[in-house]
């Protein structure tokens, strides 16, 4: 058997209201803290409960709340210069993709020396000596049980990935009842990325037994909730359903990493605008066909975890299933299946290959990329 590698230090404490458990947390790892969140979640007032759980324990609390979907290395910066000065030793990240990956960023740099650039330069760190505790708004990938950040560089506006093995949040807290105040559009958006992180990283050639197991379940609990979320938007144990499939699929990312739908999503996203959670869900039937005659074996098990019946039928039958339960997921929920349905030009895609290609762990897809070979993946999506 191949040698694989299953690093889990953070401790996940998982249901609802579980959240009011901050301040008995916050006093393991200190007392001066600072709150970094969006924007969206002051104004809505989420944020306010966090800071006031944070003041019943802490001495100081900080917010650090303008986060928003366009900020980038910039920000990074600009928060790890006021946790520095402030002398903070505890650092919450409060909510969606963008917002957590920038305060696990100042909580890692902050702990260090230098700045994000120095990092993406090359730079390496040792053991951050800031507590990071992460608090999801969404129902997407826990960025703090993976070794890794992903931050906009603004200065070449591409996403750019740091990892280190110290780069793990200390306690990531996830209580379904935040995720209640979503819209929809972006309930199925980041159901869907979730669901094509956990495709891809189950077809990864860095995946195991280990990361396999939790995959199969993650599909299992988030393909059939999905659309029951947005039927009874107030059902928590549908949400503490996808919120737990996302838990599995990001240990599972740890060490079997994303693959080609992330990578063309992120880079979509950044260049174009497109929602990149929309974008992973469209791209992955595509990049499933692409990659079907790389591990056709593995796609039974897609296909089982998605519901459909695989008995006395061929592998290449059953593999083409499973894509097809993607294609009909998304017709379910009412998403286009075609690029061309948010007005972009196809001129520009040869750009987005361009920065897709510049992520590391391209290297472990199950079959490797040319430059030719993503242009026509976004061109069949097209």
């Amino acid at each position: 058997m191949s040698v694989f590698e299953l690093n889990i230090p953070s401790r996940t404490i998982v249901g609802l209201n579980v959240v009011n458990r901050l301040p008995e947390i916050i006093q393991d790892f200190g007392e001066r803290v600072m709150i970094v969140t969006s924007d969206v979640m002051s104004e809505n007032g989420a944020a306010r409960r966090i800071q006031s759980l944070a003041q019943s324990k802490a001495h100081g609390v900080i917010m650090f709340d303008d986060i928003k979907p366009e900020s980038g290395s910039d920000t990074v910066d600009e928060g790890v210069l006021l946790a520095r000065e402030s002398r903070t030793n505890v650092i919450i990240g409060f909510g969606g993709m963008n917002t957590i990956n920038i305060a696990k960023a100042i909580a890692f740099i902050a702990g260090n020396d230098g700045y994000i650039a120095d990092y993406f330069a090359g730079r390496t760190a040792k053991r951050k000596k800031i507590a990071y505790i992460e608090i999801p708004s969404t129902h997407g990938i826990c960025y703090g049980l993976i070794d890794s950040f992903f931050v906009r560089d603004v200065d070449e506006n591409v996403r750019k990935e740091y990892r280190s093995r110290f780069n793990f949040a200390d306690v990531v807290l996830v209580d379904p009842r935040f995720t209640s105040t979503l819209a929809p559009k972006f309930v199925v958006a980041i159901g869907l990325e979730v669901i094509s992180h956990a495709c891809e990283a189950y077809l990864s050639k860095a995946a195991s037994i280990l990361t396999e197991s939790y995959i199969g379940n993650a599909i299992e609990l988030i393909y059939p909730n999905l659309k029951q979320a947005i039927l009874d938007p107030e059902n928590m144990i549908t949400r503490q359903s996808l919120a737990t499939g996302a838990i599995f699929t990001s240990i599972a990312l740890n060490s079997s990493r994303p693959g080609t739908a992330f990578a063309l999503a992120m880079s979509l996203a950044t260049s174009l605008g497109l929602y990149r959670g929309l974008a992973s869900g469209l791209l992955l039937p595509h990049v499933m066909e692409f990659n079907l005659t790389a591990s056709p074996n593995k796609y039974v098990r897609i296909a089982r975890s998605c519901g459909e019946d695989v008995h006395d039928i061929s592998v290449v039958e059953a593999a083409i299933k499973a894509v097809e339960a993607v294609r009909k997921l998304l017709f379910d929920l009412n998403v286009p299946q075609r690029l061309k349905s948010f007005e972009m030009e196809p001129e520009k895609f040869d750009d987005v290959v361009r920065d897709a290609r510049t992520f590391d762990f391209l290297s472990v897809l199950p079959r490797s990329v040319t430059y030719d070979d993503l242009l026509n993946i976004l061109n069949a999506a097209y």
